[in-house]
């Protein structure tokens, strides 16, 4: 982990405007975050692009889609591909419902960014006691 860790950010494209106030939280709070909507270009391999920045990430941060939207099959993809990395994963949900489609990952409300913040930290300093 470099001095500013690096987040990768997955949401559903009806998700871009809380996608957006996440990106800015954690920008804020000094961490680095990678987005398939701004790093991916026309052309690009999909699956092994993601598969790269998620390596090439600390934590990723996924916003729990809503049930049968657009985008959210790529969003638990990506998660699971964070899953096989061995990539510690922070949901954030919306909806108090949107918990049942979630596993065994910290989450916190999309209303307490400060919360998602120190999640994050947490969650990371949590891999960095066992990786070392």
């Amino acid at each position: 982990m470099g001095p500013h860790p690096s987040v990768f950010m997955s949401f559903a494209w009806v998700d871009r405007e809380l996608a957006d106030q996440v990106t800015k939280s954690l920008n804020d709070a000094g961490l680095t975050v990678n987005r398939p909507d701004t790093e991916l270009r026309a052309g690009d391999r999909w699956a092994e692009a993601v598969k790269s920045a998620l390596t090439d990430s600390d934590l990723m941060v996924f916003i729990v889609p809503p049930e049968g939207a657009a985008g959210s099959n790529n969003v638990f993809f990506e998660a699971g591909v964070a899953e096989g990395l061995k990539k510690p994963v922070v949901a954030v949900v919306k909806n108090p419902s949107d918990i049942q489609n979630i596993r065994s990952v910290p989450f916190v409300s999309a209303q307490d960014m400060s919360g998602l913040i120190r999640q994050v930290h947490a969650t990371l300093n949590e891999t960095s006691v066992i990786e070392n």
